[in-house]
């Protein structure tokens, strides 16, 4: 059912964008959507027309346009539980297709996510920036005085990094902690490039409390992740700036190290422009790995309306399938298991029906089961994670179905699509039905496996065919048209009569033969019994003699009709 763009939703935006109140009208609506519809979407919009037609639910979504976001909330599941006839797929798409075109999944209070910092932003050097910093200039630990820009023209070091405080000692000196070396200011070992640890200090009768670090994804600075790359890229005299997130160093502390050659002339400043470009890169790098970490463990909350068809995935989805043992299997089930097996394989159903056909129908994630007398005689997917027994699933390509099932399928076309169907037994021993659903780009769309029931025997039709066959047949005899008599017996039956020239000598001297009482029994829907009494006149010299028969006859159900299998007669 999944579309790259919901055409039904464009035009029935368009449609209500001219009138809202046309979703209460569902005779007009579905009259003008049909017409604006073309016939390629005819397949996707048969559940939304009948959705509409079927139920008030445009009345139902008019009502809650104007209300709460709860409201909306419940006039939606109002409308998903009206649809719990179809597929749950389908219904999500007649759900997700009408509140789109409402527009009720557009958040209101969802922000823009912020731009990314564009790298020629961060190193152009314009007169405007030049003239706007003028009064916010800084001088750098380098020796650099009065920068107007975020970072040292003569060093690199980011402002906050460079910039000197006045309240800072210069007796503030440390210890590194992994090489040993002494002297070290800042929060970098001039040496081995390893953060401050702030366990040992010279010169300062109070030890600096490490700073907490901040857990917030705009941590990771540009000038912290250049401190990590000059720790390997510069000598050990240049200063480190602060300690960088966990995120960022984590990152450059797995880049390979990149050796800077320095020329002549301006070396030192290309040198620094370098890290610089790099340290920028390493940060946006770092950043986004930091965003990615966020999003994933803790999903922020947003308020206002929300989809119940655009729920978070169910992490059940997750679970491997069962392995099927039959062709006629879905899902890792297989037709004719009990549904005591089913529940142990999958577990609870999500919810379950009665329908009135006499099956109860179970529903999972992606996955619809009939059941009937405690066994699976029906399996329909609804969704691609269920598989058959040779991994075709929704969305497969026709030819991957030819390619497992072969071209031995019966075809025929319903509601915009080709079924393909192939037989094959179950555990059990019953005939039944794999059947792929095939739309109109040569996609599976839907797959089903069932046992199809007996059909209905309609028992007095039966049992009028059966009669009317004994009866016609020993009216032809009495009017002499024998061929026409003979034609009425089974071949079987023929080849125990013997051939038709010597079997019709045997009635050269009938005057009349006549079935009465006709009563039928065990009525099949191919077969029947039909006893009766049978009245045999034949001419004699000087006269007639008059024989009755209780007889037995059966009646089967041909390609040329219904005819007699076997006669048994019994004289009276």
């Amino acid at each position: 059912m999944a579309q790259e763009e919901n055409h039904i939703q464009v035009v029935l935006a368009e449609l209500l964008a001219e009138d809202r109140q046309l979703l209460g009208r569902k005779d007009e609506l579905i009259e003008k959507l049909s017409e604006k519809i073309g016939v390629e979407y005819k397949r996707d919009f048969t559940p939304l027309r009948n959705a509409l037609r079927d139920n008030d639910i445009g009345e139902w979504l008019l009502v809650a346009d104007n209300g709460t976001p709860e409201d909306k909330e419940a006039a939606e599941a109002k409308v998903l539980a009206s649809l719990s006839n179809i597929q749950e797929s389908r219904a999500k798409f007649v759900v997700e297709t009408l509140i789109g075109a409402m527009g009720w999944n557009e958040d209101p209070s969802s922000e823009p996510e912020p731009e990314s910092v564009e790298l020629d932003e961060e190193i152009e050097d314009t007169e405007e920036q030049a003239s706007t910093d003028v009064n916010t200039s800084w001088d750098c630990v380098c020796g650099c005085k009065n920068n107007t820009k975020n970072f040292c023209k003569n060093c690199g070091k980011s402002k906050e990094a460079g910039t000197l405080n006045a309240d800072s000692s210069d007796d503030n000196t440390w210890i590194c902690s992994k090489c040993g070396k002494s002297d070290n200011k800042g929060n970098f070992c001039r040496s081995c490039g390893s953060p401050k640890d702030g366990h040992i200090m010279e010169g300062s009768a109070v030890a600096q409390e490490a700073a907490p670090q901040d857990t917030t994804p705009d941590e990771p600075t540009i000038a912290m992740a250049r401190a990590d790359i000059q720790s390997v890229m510069t000598p050990p005299q240049v200063q480190a700036p602060p300690a960088a997130q966990p995120v960022s160093q984590s990152v450059s502390q797995q880049s390979t190290p990149v050796q800077v050659v320095s020329t002549s002339g301006n070396g030192g400043s290309t040198q620094h422009l370098i890290i610089g470009v790099i340290a920028l890169l390493v940060c946006v790098l770092g950043f986004m790995a930091y965003k990615e970490f966020s999003a994933s463990s803790e999903p922020a909350a947003s308020a206002g309306y929300h989809s119940l068809s655009k729920s978070a995935p169910d992490k059940s989805r997750e679970k491997s399938q069962p392995t099927a043992k039959s062709e006629l299997s879905l899902g890792g089930l297989d037709l004719d298991i009990s549904l005591e097996d089913m529940h142990s394989r999958l577990g609870q159903e999500k919810s379950y029906k009665d329908g009135n056909d006499g099956y109860t129908y179970y529903f999972y994630d992606e996955l619809k089961v009939g059941g009937k007398d405690g066994l699976i005689k029906a399996l329909v997917s609804d969704g691609p994670a269920c598989t058959t027994k040779k991994g075709i699933h929704e969305g497969s390509t026709l030819q991957e179905v030819l390619d497992a099932y072969g071209n031995d399928a019966m075809k025929t076309n319903y509601e915009g699509l080709v079924l393909y169907e192939y037989n094959f037994k179950s555990l059990a021993g019953n005939e039944g039905i794999l059947r792929f659903a095939i739309n109109g780009q040569n996609k599976v769309d839907y797959i089903s496996v069932r046992i199809p029931d007996a059909p209905k025997v309609d028992t007095t039709a039966v049992g009028n065919a059966a009669k009317e066959a004994i009866a016609t047949y020993h009216k032809y005899i009495t009017n002499k048209d024998y061929k026409a008599a003979y034609n009425l017996l089974t071949p079987d039956m023929q080849n125990t009569m013997g051939l038709y020239e010597n079997w019709a000598q045997g009635f050269r001297n009938t005057i009349e033969s006549r079935a009465t009482d006709l009563q039928v029994s065990n009525v099949q829907a191919d077969s029947a019994e039909v006893s009766f009494i049978l009245v045999a006149r034949d001419r004699h010299p000087g006269g007639y003699e008059e024989n009755r028969f209780r007889s037995t006859a059966t009646v089967v159900k041909t390609s040329g009709g219904w005819k007699i299998a076997a006669v048994n007669n019994k004289k009276i």
